[in-house]
């Protein structure tokens, strides 16, 4: 992430502070929230909507065509064949799968272990670890997706 040391304080969040960096625009949570405190948070329940049904179908449907012009967008700065792309915090795959239909060799890791299971589903492929980030290995990753970082 961002190596700049002077960042911004844009607001207070609970007990968090939002920092953004002026130069790249990334803001995250400081501190970084603990993983007890994440996965009360990305529990099996915190996807919009109902959890089957058509809420769920439609949710899904939002999300592929959101995931579909972020990695259109994407594959015009990169070739997707020769891209290793890693999704952090994939949720149900929908981003992962339109990125491995135009190209890219796709993973994910996502701390809701309910998540990660209909993810791996959707790509018919292990490929969504449980986890966070920080216990993830990153050698051979080319870039790393990020939606909403804490």
């Amino acid at each position: 992430m961002c190596a700049r040391t002077a960042l911004l304080r844009r607001s207070d969040v609970s007990n968090y502070a939002l920092r953004a960096c002026p130069d790249c625009r990334l803001e995250f949570l400081d501190p970084q929230p603990d993983d007890s405190t994440l996965a009360s948070v990305y529990g099996d329940g915190y996807f919009l909507g109902e959890p089957g049904g058509d809420a769920a179908a439609r949710r899904s449907k939002m999300k592929s065509a959101t995931g579909a012009s972020y990695i259109n967008a994407l594959s015009r700065l990169v070739r997707p064949e020769d891209t290793d792309l890693l999704e952090i915090g994939c949720g149900h795959g929908e981003v992962l799968l339109e990125a491995r239909n135009r190209g890219f060799r796709v993973s994910g890791i996502e701390l809701s272990a309910h998540a990660a299971a209909i993810a791996n589903r959707c790509l018919a492929s292990p490929a969504v670890s449980v986890g966070t980030s920080r216990r993830f290995p990153w050698r051979g990753t080319a870039l790393a997706l990020f939606w909403r970082p804490m």
